[in-house]
């Protein structure tokens, strides 16, 4: 039999990691030590977590609209040649 070597990289905890789960810490003992995270809507103390997807798919979705509409713009225009 064949033994095929898998190598495991770990790029270990990544910054926004390291702060959501500080927010998360502090939103939740706040009320025992008076944070100013305590005060923070469960939004903002989970931004870290949602916030990097979310202007993916934001960027995503403005390249399928902008893709769509050049699309569409050509068809038009093809047609609108061929007409005359």
């Amino acid at each position: 039999m064949r033994q095929e070597n898998v190598k495991v990289v770990s790029r270990g905890w990544r910054p926004l990691s390291i702060i959501g789960i500080l927010f998360v810490v502090l939103k939740l003992v706040g009320e025992h030590f008076h944070t100013p995270v305590a005060d923070w809507s469960w939004w903002w103390v989970t931004c870290p977590f949602w916030l990097v997807p979310a202007i993916g798919l934001g960027i995503s979705f403005v390249g399928f609209v902008v893709g769509f509409v050049c699309i569409v713009l050509a068809a038009l225009l093809d047609n609108h040649g061929k007409t005359r």
